[in-house]
């Protein structure tokens, strides 16, 4: 049950970092090339950095045995999230922003 809470939380955390950048782009994308134009530039910025993340999961996969993972093993990480590790938060934070990159290419499909 623990870990559902901590991927629910982790998701949410995600959703708010990515409408967090959202806003900013859309807010500069649309002065500079109309609502559109800032919804494409939202789209492509959010697409970016979930993809980032992505690669950064990869990394961390790879070294998964060489390197034991300090972060999770902290208190102030086991505060937040009891269950779940650093690649999983950094797996449902990515999820998010791409998720969000896909609701504005459907507001974009949509007019």
């Amino acid at each position: 049950m623990d870990w559902l809470r901590d991927l629910g939380k982790a998701l949410l955390l995600g959703l708010a970092g990515a409408a967090v950048v959202l806003l900013t782009v859309l807010g500069i994308g649309s002065i500079a090339g109309g609502l559109s134009g800032g919804l494409e530039a939202a789209k492509t910025v959010l697409l970016m950095t979930g993809s980032m993340g992505m690669f950064l999961l990869a990394g961390m996969l790879l070294v998964k045995g060489k390197k034991p993972e300090a972060l999770s093993n902290s208190s102030g990480w086991r505060r937040h999230f009891r269950a779940a590790g650093v690649k999983t938060v950094l797996a449902a934070g990515c999820l998010a922003f791409v998720l969000a990159a896909a609701a504005a290419d459907w507001l974009l499909r949509l007019g």
